[in-house]
């Protein structure tokens, strides 16, 4: 309760208990338990390359910068490779386009990571039709 004394001085009165105010205490607590607990969870899930759920967990606690950051970090970019060698045997192999390295084509998947450099670049659909 608060009662106005002349001069513009307050008086307060208190009328919480020990545990009321101990009930504040332990919500503050599980408060920052919590808190605590998603921290962990963003450090494993950005270890992890899981930027998406990290940045989520970011943007729950208010961390819009760092939120901002991961999301770019998980854009995956590709390069286009124009660089194909069609061996005797029929096996096609391709340069990558950042270092250089020539590697064979073993699947018919249209990303390949280079083995070398481990960049990420796309195989056109001509190419892995004559595999």
């Amino acid at each position: 309760m608060l009662r106005k004394e002349n001069k513009g001085v307050y008086e307060f009165q208190i009328s919480s208990s020990f545990e009321d105010f101990k009930n504040i205490l332990d919500k503050e607590e599980r408060e920052r338990e919590a808190r605590e607990k998603r921290l962990k969870l963003l450090d494993n899930y950005e270890k992890a390359g899981r930027f998406e759920d990290a940045a989520r967990i970011c943007d729950e606690l208010g961390m819009l910068e760092k939120a901002g950051e991961l999301r770019r970090l998980g854009k995956t970019s590709y390069l286009i490779s124009a660089s194909f060698v069609l061996g005797q045997n029929g096996t096609i192999s391709c340069k990558c386009p950042t270092c250089g390295s020539s590697q064979g084509i073993a699947s018919k998947s249209n990303i390949v990571k280079c083995e070398h450099c481990g960049n990420n670049y796309i195989i056109p659909k001509k190419v892995l039709d004559m595999l």
